[in-house]
């Protein structure tokens, strides 16, 4: 009788050995064997893989947020309005003041010339007449001229000086101007008087 053997190999793991009678399947005879699991290495993966602005904790992601106050804003802030120069400086008290001085020059302006024209056209009546105003009357219209002129150079003046103010308000926007002066009335050989200040920063 001859045998019949078959090996046989499945993925290199498994082994199956039959042996079968020829001419009858009554008796079957399977072995198999499963190999050892070969141990698996885990390779450490690089660091540089990941993205270092995410996993890194040391990183400073905060950004400087600090407003700087620009002179240049005062004083555009002052020509185009006045007062919104001293109102970006945080100094809300001149407002009323700056107002104020310009309300009341700018009325002295309107009312002087208004006041002068007037006198001007009775001259011109005079005159289509053939008389002339009186000395104290000329001197009265030469008055209201210079006031006029006055009241027009004061509100320019103002409104001048209030742009120079905002913008000098804001060069010293950090600073605390101390407002305790010490003045010395024994001063160093050679001066008059002697006058100290502090200034410190904010």
């Amino acid at each position: 009788m001859k045998n019949l053997f078959f090996v046989l190999s499945f993925f290199g793991g498994w082994q199956i050995a039959a042996q079968i009678p020829l001419g009858t399947l009554s008796k079957f005879q399977a072995t198999y064997t499963i190999n050892a699991v070969p141990e698996l290495k885990v390779k450490e993966i690089p660091s540089s893989l990941f993205l270092n602005d995410t996993l890194s904790p040391d990183k400073d992601t905060t950004k400087n947020t600090t407003v700087v106050h620009s002179p240049k804003k005062a004083s555009i802030y002052s020509l185009v309005l006045p007062g919104a120069g001293q109102v970006y400086n945080h100094k809300y008290w001149k407002v009323p003041i700056i107002y104020g001085l310009l309300g009341g020059t700018g009325y002295g302006f309107y009312t002087f010339n208004k006041d002068l024209n007037a006198t001007n056209s009775y001259f011109r009546s005079l005159y289509s007449q053939g008389k002339a105003p009186t000395p104290l009357e000329i001197d009265d219209r030469n008055t209201l001229r210079n006031r006029r002129d006055l009241a027009g150079i004061s509100f320019v003046l103002v409104y001048v000086l209030q742009v120079v103010d905002a913008t000098v308000d804001a060069h010293f926007y950090k600073f605390d101007i101390n407002q305790k002066l010490s003045v010395g009335m024994n001063p160093d050989k050679g001066q008059l008087f002697q006058l100290t200040y502090q200034i410190s920063g904010r």
